[in-house]
C-alpha cells in the first residue's frame, strides 16, 4: 500500500517535470521564432524610426556588442568585466517577471487598479489589449518582454563606476540597422 503511494508521487513527480520541461521548451522555440521578427511594437515605432528594419535579433546582439567594448575598456583600466553579465542578467530577470506581470494582468482583466499598478511597475510598456488579453500567451508574453528589453537597453545611460567615480560606464546609443552602417547614416 505505501509502496504504490510512493510509486503514484513519483509517477506525479516525474509528470510535473515533463511538463515543466516541455514549457520551457516550448518558450524557448517560441521566442527563438519571434527574435527574427521586426522591432515595430517597442515603444510605438520608436525602434522603426531610429532603425527601420531593425530586427530584435539585431538589436540584442548591437547592445551586446557595446556592452562587450566597454568590458574591454574596464578590463583595460583594471576593473572586472561587468556590462555584457550585467545586461544578460536584468534580461533573464525580464523574462520572469514580464511573465508574471503579463499572468497577473490576465488573471485581473479590467481590472483598472491592478493595470495601474503594473503600468507603473512596467514604465506603461504593454502590447495592445488584443494582444496582452487574446488567446496567445506566448505572443503577450513576448510583446510584453520585447517592450521592456527596448526601454531597458536601446538608450542605456549606464551605470557609475564602483569607486564613485562620476564616470558612467556600460551606457549604449540607440541602435542603427546594419544597412543604415554601411551606408553611413
Amino acid at each position: 500500500m505505501i509502496g504504490k503511494f510512493f510509486k503514484l508521487v513519483g509517477n506525479v513527480i516525474k509528470a510535473a517535470i515533463a511538463l515543466v520541461f516541455l514549457g520551457v521548451l516550448a518558450y524557448g522555440a517560441y521566442f527563438a521564432w519571434r527574435v527574427n521578427d521586426m522591432l515595430d511594437k517597442p515603444m510605438p515605432g520608436e525602434a522603426q524610426r531610429y532603425a527601420p528594419g531593425l530586427t530584435f535579433r539585431e538589436f540584442w546582439d548591437s547592445r551586446l556588442e557595446q556592452k562587450r567594448a566597454w568590458d574591454d575598456k574596464l578590463e583595460a583600466a583594471g576593473y572586472k568585466r561587468a556590462c555584457e553579465k550585467s545586461q544578460n542578467r536584468l534580461a533573464q530577470r525580464a523574462v520572469i517577471a514580464d511573465y508574471l506581470t503579463v499572468k497577473g494582468l490576465r488573471a485581473h482583466e479590467g481590472n483598472a487598479a491592478y493595470r495601474a499598478a503594473a503600468e507603473k511597475r512596467q514604465f506603461s510598456k504593454f502590447p495592445a489589449d488584443e494582444i496582452l488579453y487574446g488567446d496567445n500567451f506566448f505572443a503577450a508574453w513576448w510583446e510584453t518582454y520585447s517592450n521592456s528589453v527596448w526601454w531597458f537597453f536601446a538608450n542605456d545611460k549606464g551605470m557609475p563606476l564602483f569607486d564613485r567615480n562620476p564616470t558612467r560606464v556600460c551606457s549604449t546609443t540607440l541602435p542603427v540597422h546594419n544597412a543604415q552602417q554601411a551606408n553611413g547614416q
